[in-house]
């Protein structure tokens, strides 16, 4: 398999099929592989970097409205820094369609997390050149959505309301909770949930997500709070 129909091949498992073939191969490209200076994918990763910064500065002030300036700061940096962009390269076998120079070759480039990373954002940049906003928001969500973590060492999982909501009402003996998604709304590309909980038929919390989960879950939080105010009240 040559390197078009390798590059084909990952398009088409990307979701990008129909991008602009010129701008793939220049983002796709080296400075070693570029012998006149003018095609690799340099001029790419800068714009790819203010794309993938809008996108996920989006995302995670929609995702997570509990979080202060703070923790999106943080967690932006985290999706957009080298070694996030590096493992999503690796991951989705853009390794693979890399066009190295030779030495570069030789040297491990094709491994190298600097390279991967101005790879990943130069395709980013191809993406969005091609297809526009919407579509380059659906590939970068497609695989840097959930790779967020709130802390700076990285290692805390995000918390779960959802679950913390379940282990309250079972630790009290309360009858059980349900969720409902009671609204979508904007376009298919950018889609907003809004779910409401329910505590013996009451709605006790409502919360918007661009999935139907982080919306669950923002709810969980607002009836978590809800139930909790409750019960010091001695109302539950």
């Amino acid at each position: 398999m040559n390197h078009q129909e390798l590059l084909e091949k990952r398009m088409k498992e990307w979701g990008i099929e129909g991008a602009h073939p010129d701008l793939m191969r220049r983002a796709l490209m080296h400075p070693s592989y570029d012998t006149d200076g003018k095609r690799n994918n340099q001029r790419l990763e800068f714009l790819g970097d203010a794309v993938l910064g809008l996108i996920i500065g989006e995302y995670l002030f929609t995702e997570y409205p509990e979080w202060q300036e703070g923790e999106l700061t943080r967690n932006r940096s985290f999706l957009a820094k080298e070694p996030t962009l590096a493992r999503v390269a690796k991951e989705i076998g853009l390794d693979s369609v890399l066009l190295l120079g030779k030495g570069e070759e030789k040297d491990g480039g094709r491994n190298r997390p600097s390279t991967l990373a101005d790879a990943m954002e130069s395709v980013i940049a191809a993406v969005y050149l091609s297809f526009g906003l919407g579509r380059a928001e659906k590939f970068v969500l497609r695989y840097f959505a959930g790779l967020e973590k709130p802390r700076d060492d990285q290692e805390e999982v995000i918390g779960d309301y959802k679950t913390e909501l379940q282990e309250y009402v079972q630790k009290y003996k309360m009858e059980n909770v349900r969720y409902e998604i009671v609204d979508e709304s904007g376009p298919p590309h950018l889609r907003v949930f809004t779910a409401a909980v329910y505590h013996r038929g009451k709605a006790i919390g409502s919360g918007r997500g661009k999935t139907k989960k982080a919306a669950e879950k923002a709810a969980a939080k607002e009836g978590l709070h809800y139930l909790k105010k409750e019960s010091r009240h001695g109302k539950s």
